[in-house]
């Protein structure tokens, strides 16, 4: 459950970045995790962050440099060691967060990605879409078919022009 919570990889999943298998890699975690405590008897949050960080570069091909691999080791360390007391409150609570995110349609993942020296705006950007946000919207026309998805032999879906109208 705490793997199914870690952004970085719920990312990397919508994305695809493990290939066309990515949600099986993302189960595969587990596991991985459950041997690192029955290889070593001490298992300590920064073996465990370690394992998460490999596994995300190894099967992601993707560097985790925020602390999310070592908070989502935190989480993990300290949910093993309540389940070996026999409490599963956190489990459980995880699970029913885990079932209300499986009702909610699927929402896009945004990733923002910023180049050095990006202007990220001045207070006027902010005022005028402060302005913007407050008048109505209008309603939106419908949305055309998407067009089907190309995927190569390597997994990446090709990047297709849209028709333009006439």
């Amino acid at each position: 459950m705490v793997i199914n919570e870690w952004p970085a990889l719920t990312v990397a999943v919508q994305n695809q970045w493990g290939g066309a298998d990515s949600a099986e890699k993302r189960d595969w975690i587990p596991t991985t995790i459950l041997d690192l405590y029955e290889e070593q008897p001490e298992v300590d949050v920064e073996d465990i962050e370690d394992r998460l960080m490999q596994i995300m570069e190894d099967e992601f091909e993707t560097t985790v440099d925020d602390d999310s691999a070592y908070e989502c080791a935190l989480k993990i360390d300290a949910v093993f060691k309540q389940c070996l007391e026999g409490n599963f409150a956190a489990v459980d609570d995880m699970y029913q967060r885990y079932l209300a995110r499986q009702q909610q349609p699927a929402a896009a993942a945004a990733v923002v990605v910023q180049s050095v020296g990006d202007d990220v705006g001045s207070d006027e950007d902010v005022d005028e879409d402060d302005e913007m946000a407050e008048a109505a919207p209008a309603p939106a026309p419908a949305p055309a078919p998407r067009p089907e998805r190309i995927v190569d032999d390597d997994g990446f879906e090709l990047v297709q022009k849209p028709r333009r109208k006439r």
